[in-house]
């Protein structure tokens, strides 16, 4: 229709997802072959080291050995976010990839759930409190480039300026 803008495509973001997934199975790959369970390797003193732990829980090891559990809530949240992708609902092109980002750091970390019961992390920094991998990285990224980018239009659009009633 004339007047309408086209909805970014679902190539974008599944170019994003794919790239985090190769990205994140690399590396979680060189963990496991070279760093032993609580290895640590110091890559940047005082800033970043690899040490290699089997996560069961999620974020923070938050309710650990429940892993069907959390199968069931990745699969549940990677399929809204897949409806949000293949469904064009994303307004603009950086929450297409933000969103991409946010599915291939799922569907990694989902697939590290299935195949081994628990998810790879390895990188560690001084100043954060937990070891994790790539796709944890990406799906932080993500929903952080989709929170920023929700406020963004909503202030172009004015509707931050007015007071809640």
């Amino acid at each position: 229709m004339a007047g309408m803008r086209r909805r970014p495509g679902r190539l974008v973001a599944l170019g994003a997802a794919a790239l985090v997934i190769a990205a994140d199975q690399i590396s979680k790959d060189w963990a496991q072959a070279n760093l032993a369970i609580n290895q640590r390797i110091t890559v940047i003193s005082g800033w970043l080291s690899f040490q290699r732990t089997e996560n069961s829980g999620a974020a923070f090891s938050f309710l650990t050995g429940h892993n069907e559990l959390f199968i069931l809530i990745t699969a549940a949240l990677l399929v809204l976010v897949g409806f949000l992708i293949l469904g064009r609902l994303a307004p603009d092109r950086l929450t297409v990839v933000a969103l991409g980002l946010i599915l291939g750091g799922g569907l990694s970390n989902l697939f590290d759930r299935v195949r081994l019961s628990a998810v790879v992390d390895f990188v560690r920094l001084a100043f954060w409190p937990t070891i994790f991998n790539l796709a944890d990285l990406a799906i932080r990224a993500g929903a952080v480039v989709v929170v920023l980018a929700v406020l963004l239009r909503q202030t172009r659009r004015g509707h931050l300026d007015r007071p809640v009633r």
